[in-house]
């Protein structure tokens, strides 16, 4: 409860229990699937990759669904881990991003032994008939309500929790 929480890349949905918010994209809504930013306590407009924060300065950090969005995940994964002790990760799974992506994430990301696994799409990944089919399925069965709510448990994200480093790697 005495943590102070930023969350990098909070978006139109901010985590409840950050008490800093930041993001890079103030105006353009365009990745946030015309979303409007949520900006409801302390905020500074800043990159992923170049943090305006000193070393250490939170105690923990949650970047929930950026990393797949940024040019370089080394770059901002050393820069989560410098201005805070621990913290969350959560990026779509490589898997779900073959299945029902978007065309603006620039990687597919995996856990693999608690490392997270990088790897660039050099054009987009899905297959729009596939994409359409899946999305069809979901509706005719009736089923699309009961995947969002058990997305974690069926690996629909890739989720690292982190203490003091994020061990990483790009394909």
């Amino acid at each position: 409860p005495t943590d102070l929480v930023l969350d990098v890349g909070s978006g139109q949905d901010p985590s409840p229990r950050a008490n800093v918010l930041c993001d890079k994209f103030v105006d353009d809504a365009t990745e946030r699937h015309g979303q409007p930013i949520v900006v409801d306590r302390p905020f500074v407009i800043a990159d992923a990759e170049a943090l305006p924060f000193a070393d250490q300065a939170f105690d923990y950090a949650i970047c929930s669904h950026v990393l797949e969005h940024v040019p370089d995940p080394l770059r901002a994964t050393l820069e989560l881990a410098r201005v805070a002790r621990r913290g969350y990760i959560e990026t779509p799974s490589a898997s779900w991003e073959k299945v029902a992506g978007f065309e603006f994430h620039r990687w597919m990301v995996s856990n693999r032994g608690g490392s997270l696994v990088f790897e660039a799409k050099a054009t987009p990944v899905q297959d729009a008939e596939l994409r359409s089919w899946f999305a069809a399925t979901l509706e005719t069965l009736g089923i699309g309500e009961r995947v969002w709510f058990a997305r974690r448990r069926i690996g629909v994200y890739t989720a690292l929790h982190w203490e003091r480093h994020i061990p990483i790697e790009i394909v």
